[in-house]
């Protein structure tokens, strides 16, 4: 008889599978061929157990009975209105009789799990199955403990919301009402786990929860309800957070993984909002000043704007304040957005959001630098936004140098403050060029009011020296540097506009050189001298001035001056660092002129006074660079002119030639010792 048991479980199990096949599909079943064995298989089942009990150890025998009995029950042939109401009280014994004996839980769960199948036929009886378990469930915590009876009321709390959804569609609504009675319920469940205080059930209650809120908040979206997309899970996300804060920091895990689910699911709203927002504003960058759009822009996913302001809520539940203010403006200008308000109306707002949000984690500082970078986001849409139109655009950069400026003015951090200043110094340069362009003049004349945004970053880096914000400073210096720099190159094709330039910068250095408490008046003096240099070389070119000194002369004035500067400040650098390159500008391009060309006795006669100038000076100040330098030059000139000037007979130059060898055979010694007395003189010389 023993032998036979296999194929009578094997026989209960078709039983089994006929009677679920029977109630399928879920609401319309009842067209399944029902169990394929009659009244043989539970009979055969309960003779075969009685077998085995009796073969088997004193141990395992109750275990055996138990399972034995668990496998008739599913084999019953009755009909459905039967066998539900057996399976669930069987179940029930088992856990709350039984509980303590193996293996009834393992049979209570098929049992249970069965009758819940078999009674999808209709919604009603799902109802009443499914708050069967949860009548079970409450009752094992309320009569013992063990971990089967934890088990029995986890599953019992996961059943309530889907009862609670059966229940209402049986009662003829139809959807979106039953995926709304169920995230009610699963919600209801969040005051029967935060009584439960340290009892050791609150663990299975915990995970429970978790299992029932993401059943019911995830499921509408995959059936499809008719309400927005996105509600469900937001909705989720916040019953979760209230959990996660009633719960304790230990037990978190469960409502923590939920979450995280929830958060992939939103993530199909989400991203197209994300798109519509901050991403399809930047279309405008190729087609700026084309006239304002029709509409507000993309259409916005319905159930976004609601999906994000709940997810700010339920980060606000956690204490996560800043994030839920950031999430909570989003939502805002989404909700505006959806609502179809017309532009600059969202744009604006984004802009006017974004900076204000920057401004404030600017300013206010404690930690929270994500703050910065999130309002940027958002404003930089918002400003992309607005380039349909001149006001609006303009607008839009106005007000970024005024934000900008404050946060440079009154940043928390020295991050803050340098990013703030660089901010208002790239705004104002575009709020320049875009201002000029919108009054009908062309690029070119924007070179003047950038100048203007340079000058004055210029200045606010002096008051910041005052201040003693040398980072700030250093930064604010090399945005002025640059945007004079971008003022120039609008001047590209017209020398004299690019020499009132130079000569207006110039102005405005010089100002800061002998600004009181200046340190660096020597740098920025050279500064001011190498601009007025190049609006002098500009307006040379504009005139096509061909002399060369006209170039050079200056060029060379200006680094001597520099050398000359550089010597009193750290002597040990050699008169050849200080003045061997405003020498060589100075002599070598008219000597190359002169070697080059027939001719020019008047730059010839200037270049020797040059010369020969160079070298007296190197001799009374001991310097090596103008001597050697200008000895050089005085050489080549004379051999120059020997061979220009040839006037003299050949013979005269070989007489001359041989009277001097003569010469300097008759004093060799002691034109010897002059040697070496002149180049221990030169090697002096520094």
């Amino acid at each position: 008889m023993a032998l036979l048991a296999p194929f009578a479980v094997g026989m209960a199990a078709a039983n089994a599978v006929g009677a679920v096949a029977a109630s399928l599909p879920a609401w319309q079943g009842g067209s399944g061929a029902g169990a394929p064995f009659g009244w043989q298989v539970p009979f055969a089942v309960v003779l075969g157990t009685a077998a085995l009990v009796l073969a088997v150890p004193d141990g395992w025998r109750r275990g055996v009975a138990v399972a034995g009995a668990g496998v008739a029950l599913l084999g019953l042939p009755v009909p459905w209105w039967v066998l539900v109401p057996l399976e669930l009280a069987a179940a029930a014994v088992l856990v709350l009789g039984l509980s303590r004996r193996a293996p009834a839980g393992p049979v209570a769960a098929v049992l249970a799990g069965h009758a819940v199948a078999v009674s999808l036929l209709h919604p009603w009886s799902a109802a009443a199955a499914l708050g069967a378990l949860a009548a079970t469930g409450a009752a094992a915590l309320a009569t013992g403990e063990g971990a089967v009876r934890r088990v029995a009321f986890a599953v019992g709390l996961v059943a309530w919301p889907a009862a609670a959804a059966c229940a209402v569609l049986a009662a003829g609504a139809d959807q979106p009402w039953p995926a709304r009675a169920g995230l009610v319920a699963a919600a209801l469940l969040l005051p029967p786990v935060a009584v439960l205080g340290g009892r050791a059930a609150r663990p299975y209650a915990v995970a429970a929860l978790a299992v029932a809120v993401s059943g019911a908040a995830l499921w509408p979206d995959l059936a499809g309800t008719g309400d927005p997309t996105g509600l469900y899970p937001a909705l989720g996300v916040l019953v979760l957070a209230a959990g996660y804060r009633a719960v304790r920091p230990a037990g978190r895990g469960p409502l923590a993984a939920a979450t995280a689910a929830h958060g992939l699911v939103l993530l199909t709203v989400l991203v197209p909002l994300s798109y519509v927002l901050f991403l399809e504003p930047y279309r405008w960058l190729d087609r700026i000043w084309s006239g304002a759009p029709d509409g507000a822009g993309g259409r916005v996913p319905t159930g976004g704007p609601a999906a994000v302001l709940l997810v700010a809520a339920a980060l606000a539940l956690v204490g996560r304040y800043a994030a839920a203010v950031l999430a909570g403006l989003a939502g805002a200008v989404a909700a505006v957005a959806a609502a179809g308000a017309p532009w600059p109306v969202v744009p604006g707002a984004l802009l006017a959001l974004g900076a204000a949000v920057a401004l404030a984690f600017a300013v206010r500082g404690g930690g929270r630098w994500y703050g910065v970078p999130v309002g940027f986001l958002m404003a930089a849409p918002g400003l992309a936004g607005l380039l349909p139109a001149r006001a609006a655009t303009l607008a839009g950069l106005a007000f970024v140098v005024v934000a900008a400026a404050v946060a440079g003015a009154a940043g928390a951090t020295a991050a803050a403050r340098l990013g703030g200043w660089l901010v208002a110094a790239v705004a104002g340069g575009a709020l320049a060029v875009a201002s000029t362009l919108a009054a009908g003049m062309p690029l070119a004349r924007a070179a003047y009011p950038l100048l203007a945004v340079a000058a004055l970053a210029l200045a606010l880096a002096a008051w910041l020296r005052i201040r003693s914000r040398r980072a700030e400073r250093g930064a604010l210096d090399a945005a002025a540097y640059a945007t004079a720099a971008a003022a120039l190159l609008f001047t590209i094709g017209d020398a004299r506009h690019a020499a009132a330039v130079c000569t207006l910068w110039a102005a405005a250095v010089a100002v800061r050189a002998v600004a009181p408490g200046e340190t660096a008046r020597r740098p920025l003096a050279l500064v001011s001298a190498g601009s007025v240099l190049l609006a002098w070389w500009l307006l040379l070119g504009a005139e096509r001035v061909a002399v060369t000194e006209a170039y050079t002369l200056p060029a060379a004035l200006l680094a001597l001056a520099a050398g000359h500067l550089a010597l009193r400040g750290r002597p040990g650098i050699g008169s050849w660092v200080g003045y061997g390159p405003g020498l060589a500008v100075a002599l070598l391009p008219s000597l190359a002129s002169i070697l080059a060309a027939e001719g020019q006795g008047g730059r010839r006669l200037l270049l020797g006074l040059g010369a020969l100038l160079a070298v007296l000076a190197g001799a009374y100040e001991r310097r090596q660079a103008p001597l050697v330098v200008g000895g050089a030059v005085l050489a080549a000139l004379a051999v120059h002119e020997v061979l220009v000037w040839d006037l003299l007979p050949r013979w005269a130059y070989l007489a001359v030639g041989g009277l001097v060898l003569i010469a300097v055979a008759m004093t060799y010694e002691r034109r010897l010792r002059d040697l070496r007395r002149l180049r221990g003189a030169i090697a002096r010389m520094t």
